[in-house]
């Protein structure tokens, strides 16, 4: 009994991690196609420091994620 309802508060906790995961995923995204990187308000890191972001460094992102992930396979 005991073991069947922590591996039920597991699962229901890796769940809410994994959604709210792909939430700030997403919204870090949004920022980085979407966000003015012109914009000079009250939170200026927010734009700014996408915008100082080296294109190679999104490149090699890219790429490694594409690498790991043809490792899984």
């Amino acid at each position: 009994m005991k073991t069947t309802l922590l591996l039920r508060k597991t699962i229901i906790g890796s769940l809410l991690c994994g959604i709210l995961g792909c939430f700030c995923f997403g919204a870090g995204d949004w920022l980085m196609i979407y966000g003015d990187t012109m914009y000079m308000g009250s939170i200026s890191w927010l734009t700014v420091g996408a915008a100082a972001i080296a294109p190679w460094r999104n490149a090699l992102a890219m790429a490694l994620a594409f690498l790991y992930q043809r490792s899984d396979e």
